[in-house]
């Protein structure tokens, strides 16, 4: 995406996100190239990618890359940050209980190399331990 069509989208923009961290947001997430944010399933604005000065200035310590570059760079960061995020909310899914009885309980995930396997073991577990929860993910 152009320097001048982000530009454009910035100057259309006057939303600001919650306060609350991960509060008020819900994932997915999603990058918005025009505007050079992050927000959530909602549209709710999460981040703003910044240090368009440092990329573009010509000053001590700036990078001096070009615009088309900067802007590059800025979607390659805002891209990366939104599969971490989505990665890292995917996770604390993963790790809910499967009932509210257990929410204070230790989980444990498992991988098996085939459905036979993963059976088998649950299996077992549950006649050595009756009433333990299991579910597949």
């Amino acid at each position: 995406m152009s320097y001048a069509s982000k530009k454009a989208a910035r100057a259309r923009s006057k939303t600001m996100p919650g306060s609350a961290l991960y509060g008020p947001w819900k994932a997915p997430f999603r990058y918005d190239e025009m505007g050079c944010w992050i927000e959530d399933a909602n549209g709710k604005r999460l981040l703003d990618l910044r240090g368009w000065g440092y990329l573009t200035g010509q000053g001590c310590g700036a990078l001096g890359t070009t615009q088309d570059a900067a802007a590059a760079i800025q979607d390659r960061v805002g891209r990366r940050v939104v599969e971490l995020l989505n990665a890292d909310f995917a996770e604390a899914e993963l790790a809910t209980p499967p009932v509210p009885e257990l929410k204070d309980a230790l989980s444990v995930v498992l991988y098996f190399g085939n459905e036979a396997d993963r059976t088998e073991f649950i299996e077992m577990v549950k006649a050595a331990k009756p009433g333990m929860k299991a579910r597949a993910l």
